[in-house]
């Protein structure tokens, strides 16, 4: 059986992007991201709290904030972190914080999943009290290996010496891991878009893939855009002028709408591959994927009430022409 050409499934997945909304995907993804900021910076604080570094730990954020913000949003954000560094109960803000954080990260993972259905044309059938611990797990996950990947850059130059010699290590296992530091950092990105990619959308499909065709080009592309973007921020895009004290935020939120961008377009991809795939097989994909959902109670309930509201409504306007 013939083949699509690629520059035919190119055409399909950018017109796929734009009809399942993917930019505003990215939009409502970014915002989530950036409300998991400060939960993220409070958990930090209080978890460096307990080895007594908390203090450098907020003037390296509040250094951080000055560029990306304005002095007085950084002085802002550093009270707030430095009364969390002067609780007492350092192990209550750790939870206030790990709680904030699972809710308003849980919150990107809803979604993205999302995202994916209308990728994968499927709607959400499985019920809340199912759908929300699997939500949890998963972001639980994520930070998890996005704790791992900042602790695998951080772990560099000066720090690795400081590490190594802690631990031990010559210098030339030092050596090593500033080379080696990098594979492993793009296998816990893989890991992470993997699991987003398996997991959120509601269709059953079978093992997990590591590696997807679509998965390689979102981080593909997702490096390109941040090199690119970086360039363009760095050297024709003057924001400093047009938006002042807020030129960093603006750059941060471009990035990640750059990124989550990315990630709803290697799903598009991926989509349709799995189109391509059915097509040559015989099942009837041209309009819709035919895919296995996980669960479909939920969708039923709804187009049931949906279907008595209508016909509610429906008597209400011949009860009215009568």
């Amino acid at each position: 059986m013939s083949r699509r050409s690629p520059l035919f499934v190119a055409r399909r997945v950018a017109r796929r992007f734009v009809a399942d909304s993917g930019v505003d995907a990215g939009a409502a993804l970014t915002f989530y991201s950036i409300l998991s900021l400060l939960p993220a910076l409070v958990v930090l604080v209080s978890l460096v709290g307990v080895a007594g570094r908390a203090s450098e730990t907020v003037g390296v954020i509040e250094g951080v904030a000055a560029r990306l913000f304005s002095p007085e949003t950084a002085a802002e954000v550093a009270d707030v972190l430095g009364d969390v560094s002067r609780f007492d109960g350092s192990a209550y803000t750790l939870l206030v914080g790990l709680g904030g954080l699972l809710w308003t990260a849980s919150a990107y993972v809803n979604a993205f999943g999302r995202a994916m259905n209308r990728v994968y044309q499927v709607e959400e059938g499985r019920p809340w009290w199912r759908l929300r611990p699997l939500q949890v797990l998963v972001t639980l996950a994520t930070l998890l290996l996005t704790a791992a990947g900042v602790v695998v850059v951080a772990v560099t130059g000066p720090v690795a010496d400081v590490v190594g010699a802690a631990l031990g290590v010559g210098d030339d296992l030092v050596t090593v891991w500033g080379v080696a530091k990098w594979p492993v950092l793009g296998l816990l990105v893989m890991v992470v878009v993997a699991m987003l990619y398996h997991l959120t959308p509601n269709v059953r499909f079978g093992r997990v893939r590591l590696i997807t065709v679509g998965s390689c080009s979102a981080i593909l592309a997702w490096l390109v855009v941040s090199v690119g973007f970086g360039l363009y921020a760095a050297t024709l895009g003057d924001y400093n002028r047009t938006y002042g004290a807020l030129a960093g935020a603006v750059v941060l939120a471009l990035w990640l709408w750059l990124t989550n961008m990315t990630l709803v377009l290697g799903a598009v991809l991926d989509a349709e591959l799995e189109r391509s795939r059915q097509l040559r097989r015989g099942p009837p994909a041209e309009s819709r994927l035919q895919l296995e959902v996980r669960e479909d109670a939920a969708a039923v309930r709804r187009r049931e009430r949906e279907e008595r509201d209508v016909a509610r409504m429906r008597q209400q306007r011949e009860q009215a022409a009568s």
